[in-house]
């Protein structure tokens, strides 16, 4: 008894349940995917955004806290109450950046200022127009922390509370 060579192949098809389970595991993954997707719509729209509104603001919001987690200190510009502000963040580390929020009227502009080999200088600025007023606590100056207040058009007004990363440390 030998083995048939040249028999008909049958072609067989899919059945209702591989279908099924493929279908399912489709499903799964694009729904498994759909935060990520919809994060990375938010970010890509806030970082090419010119008004911030509320829903864009956490991405300034996280901007400042990164921000003051890479500065040694922060200066505050002018030493009298003002509407219009400025924060100089001080690096941390040496060769770190210089970080600078100039906050106006309805404005945020922020600079960030690099000194690389051979004392060249580069800044780079952003600037954003904003749904809301920023405005600083400065009875919060004197314990070391930042606290601003983000009140938008629309909506309650919240506090932002910014601290240094060393100071951080030291409380620890």
């Amino acid at each position: 008894m030998g083995l048939r060579r040249g028999g008909a192949v049958r072609r067989r098809g899919f059945t209702l349940l591989e279908t099924t389970v493929v279908l399912m595991i489709g499903v799964v993954v694009s729904l498994s995917l759909w935060p990520l997707a919809l994060e990375l719509l938010r970010r890509q729209q806030a970082l090419t955004a010119r008004v911030l509104t509320v829903r864009t603001f956490a991405l300034l919001h996280e901007r400042l806290g990164a921000d003051f987690a890479r500065a040694s200190s922060f200066g505050v510009e002018p030493v009298i109450p003002s509407a219009s502000f400025r924060l100089t963040l001080l690096p941390r580390e040496p060769g770190g950046p210089e970080v600078v929020w100039d906050v106006g009227h309805r404005t945020a502009v922020r600079t960030e200022r690099r000194t690389g080999s051979g004392g060249t200088v580069g800044e780079t600025v952003r600037d954003w127009q904003l749904d809301g007023s920023l405005a600083l606590r400065r009875d919060e100056l004197l314990p070391g922390r930042c606290v601003l207040v983000w009140d938008p058009d629309v909506g309650p007004a919240e506090f932002l509370a910014f601290v240094p990363e060393p100071t951080i440390r030291e409380a620890e």
